[in-house]
């Protein structure tokens, strides 16, 4: 039987459940990783800065750009989606900020990384619509939530107007692969760095 779900859009990080914010910074960084460990450096840096962008409105991933998803009184993942301008005000706030709070000495290595992250995940044309973290909470995984929560997000899509949506997902991560060619997403282009290999994948309402 197929996961009856609730999906809900926080406003603000404090709107959530005491629980969630760690919740959501996970989800986060395991959709966004091996990549985040590379732009933060390790796994601890990675998720003690994230749960500081979750928190902050003008970021990729504040919680407002998110959509959770719940399962009675569980929670049990979400996905984080922007039009191509609000990705792109975003990206950009994201690599000010971390250059700024940066030592000095540490400054060009972070531009160049966010230079490479350019590369790894281009950005959308504006007629589509971008999926740029979906997640499952690990103790919930393999019971059938993956497809209801990436349907919304297409549906959320629609709703928008909407007709065509992207995304890009780690070469190695097959379970997510298959999610979204079963969804009827296709793999249109691939781009590597440092040794990783991110593939996009475009899906419009004619497929």
């Amino acid at each position: 039987m197929a996961p009856q779900l609730q999906f809900w859009r926080p406003e603000t990080i404090e709107s959530c459940p005491d629980n969630f914010p760690n919740s959501i910074r996970d989800g986060v960084y395991e959709a966004g990783s091996p990549w985040f460990d590379y732009l933060f450096g390790s796994p601890s840096a990675a998720r003690s800065t994230l749960l500081e962008w979750i928190s902050r409105k003008s970021s990729e991933v504040y919680v407002k750009n998110c959509v959770l998803a719940t399962d009675g009184p569980h929670y049990v993942g979400g996905f984080c989606a922007l039009t191509c301008d609000e990705l792109l005000r975003c990206r950009r706030a994201d690599g000010l900020t971390m250059i700024a709070r940066a030592p000095r000495h540490e400054r060009g290595r972070i531009q160049e990384l966010f230079a490479e992250s350019a590369s790894l995940f281009p950005m959308p044309n504006p007629e589509e619509y971008y999926l740029s973290k979906l997640w499952v909470s690990p103790r919930y995984r393999g019971k059938g939530y993956s497809l209801p929560i990436l349907q919304h997000f297409l549906d959320h899509g629609r709703q928008a107007g909407f007709r065509s949506w992207r995304l890009e997902v780690y070469a190695d991560n097959f379970a997510a692969r298959h999610l979204y060619l079963r969804a009827g997403f296709l793999e249109s282009s691939a781009t590597q760095s440092r040794g990783l290999l991110y593939l996009t994948m475009i899906k419009t309402d004619d497929r």
